[in-house]
C-alpha cells in the first residue's frame, strides 16, 4: 500500500486556510497601526519587519508575499500574531 501524499488530507488544507488567513489578519491589523499610505505601508512591511509583499502590475496585493529577513518576520508575529 503507498501512502497518499499530504495534499490529498483534508486537514492539510484546513491547516494551510488557516495559516493563509491568520496571516493576512496580521497585515491587516499592521495597517490598522500604520499612519502613512498604502504605498509606504509595503516598504514598511520589507525594512521593519521582514515582509514583501507582492504586488500586482497594477499594484494590487496578490496572495503571495515573500520572507526577506526570518529575524524580523518573526518579531512582526510576535506583536500581530498569537491573538494580538
Amino acid at each position: 500500500m503507498t501512502e497518499s501524499s499530504p495534499s490529498m488530507n483534508p486537514d492539510y488544507w484546513e491547516h494551510a486556510r488557516k495559516e493563509r488567513n491568520d496571516h493576512w489578519a496580521m497585515v491587516k491589523t499592521a495597517r490598522k497601526n500604520f499612519p502613512g499610505e498604502i504605498e509606504d505601508f509595503y516598504k514598511y512591511l520589507a525594512d521593519q519587519y521582514g515582509l514583501k509583499l507582492v504586488l500586482s502590475d497594477g499594484g494590487f496585493i496578490t496572495d503571495d508575499f515573500e520572507i526577506i529577513d526570518e529575524h524580523k518576520y518573526f518579531l512582526f508575529v510576535l506583536k500581530y500574531g498569537y491573538g494580538n
